[in-house]
């Protein structure tokens, strides 16, 4: 990279304060918090809830790694496709499946909501590759790692907390289906901000006229 091209990356990227100031960081840091816990709860306890559905422990164990399995092309194929839509639109789409899934996994009494919960976490995890990637495209690269460790720090803290209000729920009510309920509206309010957060609009300093 020319220094005249490392100077226009420079000067297009946003600040850390500028970032801060708009309401697409807050909205996307909300958003990558409440997936985060929500993920990381399940996740932690997601043999017991299997087995909570029915499922033998083994039986709960391959359809966990079935899940990460599916994953892993699901992941490339978000990460690589260019459909032509909106970074946010397809991270919200991906949201809204693990959504579903999880819907299915709580209120349908069936064999094959296991299943659907699976393929709905597996395409959320493949699309959420574009979390950071939708970052990079809206605050660019200049102080891109002070964006995303300010979101991580934040989301760390729900990462920790939510397999502790899970087990806790379990204990208290002998039941995985109050917890994950209320993961679910997570889940649900996270698609609901990827899909609104739209690209920021430029800092003033970029705005003013040359000379």
């Amino acid at each position: 990279v020319t220094a005249a091209g490392r100077a226009h990356i420079s000067e297009s990227d946003f600040e850390v304060k500028e970032a801060l100031k708009t309401t697409t960081f807050w909205l996307m840091l909300c958003a990558s918090s409440l997936r985060i816990a929500v993920t990381s709860g399940i996740l932690v306890h997601a043999i017991p809830i299997m087995a909570w559905r029915g499922l033998s422990e083994q039986s709960g164990a391959d359809l966990i790694a079935l899940l990460f399995f599916i994953a892993i092309p699901a992941r490339l194929f978000f990460g690589l496709y260019n459909s032509g839509f909106q970074t946010r639109y397809i991270l919200s789409m991906g949201m809204a499946f693990g959504t579903m899934g999880l819907f299915t996994l709580v209120f349908v009494d069936s064999g094959w909501a296991v299943y659907t919960f699976v393929a709905g976490m597996a395409l959320l995890e493949g699309a959420t590759t574009l979390n950071w990637v939708l970052m990079g495209e809206y605050y660019g690269r200049r102080n891109f790692a002070t964006i995303i460790g300010i979101i991580t720090a934040v989301y760390s803290v729900g990462m920790l907390s939510s397999p502790l209000f899970l087990g806790w729920m379990f204990d208290h009510t002998g039941s995985y289906r109050i917890g994950l309920m209320v993961f679910l509206g997570m889940y649900a309010v996270s698609a609901v901000f990827f899909l609104f957060s739209s690209r920021p609009s430029r800092p003033a300093r970029m705005l003013r006229p040359l000379g």
